[in-house]
């Protein structure tokens, strides 16, 4: 397993709280998931959120190029995440926002993506040993 814990950083910018109070005014709003990595990212033009910007072949895709599932109902897979937690791993929901798209970023500020719940757990491990 590669250790990606201190070349990546928590931005937290975007939070769950933030996704709830989108799913009350857009109950709908398309959810678009990795079929390889942790990664997720709403889609709800109408309230301002574009979703995913890369694509392979016109087809949206996650930072490492996956294609993606689709689900239309935001609120609906929150209430799933929320749950099953300790799914996630030690740090349950934590670990679940650090794999929305732009949480996750590379040294250089790009959005990225891990494999496995335990590598965004290595990585808030890291942050929170780093006070960050």
């Amino acid at each position: 397993m590669t250790d990606h814990s201190n070349t990546l950083t928590l931005t937290r910018k975007v939070s769950l709280s933030d996704l709830e109070a989108l799913a009350k005014k857009a109950p709908q709003a398309r959810v678009m998931y990795s079929t390889r990595t942790c990664w997720w990212v709403v889609s709800a033009p109408n309230h301002g959120w574009p979703g995913p910007n890369r694509t392979r072949k016109g087809i949206p895709t996650d930072p490492q190029g996956a294609v993606l599932y689709e689900v239309d109902n935001l609120g609906g897979f929150l209430d799933v995440a929320k749950a099953n937690a300790t799914f996630y791993g030690k740090h349950q929901l934590d670990a679940f926002m650090a794999a929305y798209d732009g949480n996750l970023v590379t040294q250089d500020g790009r959005p990225t993506c891990l494999v496995g719940w335990d590598k965004y757990n290595a990585v808030i491990d890291a942050a929170l040993k780093e006070g960050e």
